[in-house]
């Protein structure tokens, strides 16, 4: 599956969830995966920065400047590229080849495209998100709470395992037959 997230919700992204940025400019931090062809360009970045960004939303003028945003991304980036040949290039760029195709299917292991908004806020991730999903693949953003659930569940996958790793060499040792004979018995 794909998702989108933000780069804040890094920490609670379990082993099997890929993440790659799609920004720009990712934060000094970030030492993984970017894929700069989903970025906007630094002409988008810079004019919504200065003119927008700081600007209350859903104002009427905040909405003329996302639809501006919303063109420009479509057609400088979005438009310049196709979608089966960026999910073949994630695959590959996360090592995750084994699961494609259809990667969307595989619910082992997990790409997230990371961005700095938060959940709501308006960002570049949401168009992504749209424009995979128009080709038919599913694409959507993951919560904190899905995040949280599944590296739990992991952890308690990984918790029966070795129970039962535990309680199979129990059963083992308890199976072992022993004779008298092989106690050294020392009665007086």
């Amino acid at each position: 599956m794909i998702y989108t997230s933000y780069f804040a919700q890094m920490k609670n992204l379990p082993d099997n969830y890929y993440p790659v940025a799609i920004s720009q400019y990712p934060p000094k931090w970030y030492d993984g995966v970017i894929y700069k062809k989903l970025a906007p360009t630094p002409y988008i970045i810079n004019t919504w920065n200065k003119y927008a960004k700081s600007l209350s939303p859903n104002t009427p003028e905040r909405q003329k400047w996302e639809e501006w945003y919303n063109n420009k991304y479509q057609n400088e980036v979005l438009a310049n590229l196709d979608v089966n040949k960026v999910l073949n290039e994630l695959v590959n760029i996360t090592n995750t080849t084994d699961v494609f195709p259809p990667l969307w299917d595989n619910q082992e292991k997990h790409i997230v495209l990371l961005c700095f908004e938060k959940i709501g806020d308006f960002c570049h991730r949401n168009l992504v998100a749209d424009w995979i999903k128009e080709h038919g693949i599913p694409c959507r953003e993951i919560t904190k709470a899905e995040l949280i659930k599944e590296k739990d569940i992991l952890q308690v996958e990984q918790l029966d395992k070795v129970e039962k790793i535990i309680n199979n060499e129990q059963i083992e040792n308890t199976n072992t037959e022993v004779s008298l004979d092989d106690i050294d018995m020392d009665i007086r």
